[in-house]
C-alpha cells in the first residue's frame, strides 16, 4: 500500500488547492447565513503569504493545513479534506 505524503505546497499545486477547498466547504452553501470565508479566498494571493502543507496519497489531493505566522505564534487559517476522503483517519496521528 502506497504511503500518504505530507508535503510543503508548490506554486502548481493552487489549482488543486483551490478545488479541494470548494469541495470540501460546498455542503455549508445554503445552510450558513453567508459562504464560509475559504470559498471566497484568492488562492493565488493566499499561496504568497501563507503556507500550504498537502496531504497526497497515490498522486491525489487528500487534505490541506494553512497556516500563517503571527509573531511567535502560527495560526491555522485552513484546513480542508476531501469530503469523499473524510472518516478515514487522515487526522489521526
Amino acid at each position: 500500500m502506497a504511503e500518504p505524503i505530507l508535503r510543503r505546497a508548490i506554486v502548481e499545486d493552487v489549482p488543486e488547492i483551490r478545488a479541494l477547498v470548494q469541495r470540501a466547504y460546498a455542503r455549508w452553501l445554503g445552510v450558513t447565513p453567508r459562504p464560509p470565508k475559504p470559498l471566497a479566498a484568492d488562492y493565488d494571493r493566499a499561496f504568497g503569504a501563507h503556507r500550504f502543507d498537502v496531504l497526497v496519497h497515490k498522486g491525489e489531493l487528500v487534505a490541506l493545513i494553512e497556516t500563517v505566522a503571527e509573531g511567535r505564534e502560527l495560526l491555522i487559517v485552513n484546513v480542508a479534506v476531501d469530503p469523499g476522503r473524510q472518516r478515514e483517519g487522515w487526522g489521526c496521528a
